[in-house]
């Protein structure tokens, strides 16, 4: 059966301020993006309301994504071309170098590395297409190994396993695809089309791998009922099994960020607690209710 979480604590940005992005470091920090541009550290084993550890200032002009490359190293990248990299232990701004500006015809709006091999970057855009390219070859023009279409701009993509790659598109179709190297197609794997029509909502945030491999959690919205839900994504226990998302063991927030829309959401399950960053300006905590 489903169950819920209620809201536990939160801590608001200005007014006008978004919160993107939210990501948990291995080293167990929670770190956000927002639309001031800046990228704020929290500890989450403290109350949010006491606000972030420390701030830094991002010189994208855009911030659009953050992702965790490290231990306590966090990547962000924006509309300028550029990526930081940041250490958050030694609290600065470590290197900054440009992206690769070929990879798509427009702009990229997710990036995921291999989960076992360090040299492969897997990037999404809105040109419709997701790659997989091999870092390690230093021309730029042969470093494309694999290229998918689902059709549409990309919102998410990333692996859930080495050879198993989701995405999810802006009008929330979603499929995973097998890019080993003898299923060469291109062709969709598992094709779930719009997840609106399937799990009900209005919006998907993202697609977030589970850290063991056993699957991903799909978080989905809908505004105007002030809910966020996430839902399990799973393979049946016989091998080679189906993927389904179950919707009888997920987890619902309600209340959410009100009207307005849930931007992105990670998990501490060791803390038994969801974050969930929104356009309303807040970063909210959410525990089983007392």
């Amino acid at each position: 059966m489903p169950y819920s979480l209620s809201e536990s604590d939160r801590h608001s940005f200005a007014d006008d301020v978004w919160v993107l992005d939210l990501a948990r470091t291995p080293s167990g920090a929670l770190a956000s993006i927002s639309s001031d541009q800046a990228l704020s550290v929290f500890d989450p084993s403290a109350p949010l309301r006491n606000g972030p550890l420390r701030t830094f200032p991002t010189s994208h002009g855009n911030l659009t994504t953050l992702r965790v490359f490290g231990e306590s190293v966090v990547c962000t990248a924006g509309e300028n071309g550029a990526v930081e990299v940041w250490d958050l232990r030694a609290a600065a701004r470590v290197s900054q170098f440009t992206a690769y500006h070929d990879l798509h015809s427009d702009d990229i709006t997710t990036l995921s590395y291999h989960p076992s091999n360090v040299h492969i970057l897997l990037s999404g855009s809105t040109d419709g297409l997701v790659s997989i390219h091999d870092t390690s070859v230093a021309d730029e023009d042969e470093m494309t190994v694999q290229t998918l279409n689902p059709g549409a701009s990309v919102h998410r993509a990333g692996f859930l396993a080495d050879a198993l790659v989701c995405a999810l598109s802006h009008d929330e179709r979603f499929a995973l695809y097998d890019v080993s190297e003898d299923h060469g197609s291109g062709d969709a794997l598992c094709d779930f089309g719009d997840l609106r029509e399937g799990l009900g909502c209005q919006y998907v945030a993202d697609v977030v791998p589970k850290v063991d491999g056993s699957g991903a959690i799909v978080g989905a919205g809908s505004q105007d009922k002030e809910h966020f839900e996430l839902v399990f994504l799973a393979q049946a226990q016989a091998q080679g099994g189906s993927w389904t998302l179950d919707r009888g063991t997920s987890v619902a927030l309600p209340g959410a960020h009100g009207g307005e829309i849930v931007r992105s959401f990670c998990f501490f399950d060791d803390q038994h607690v969801v974050f969930t960053g929104g356009e309303d300006s807040n970063i909210k905590a959410w525990r089983p209710g007392s």
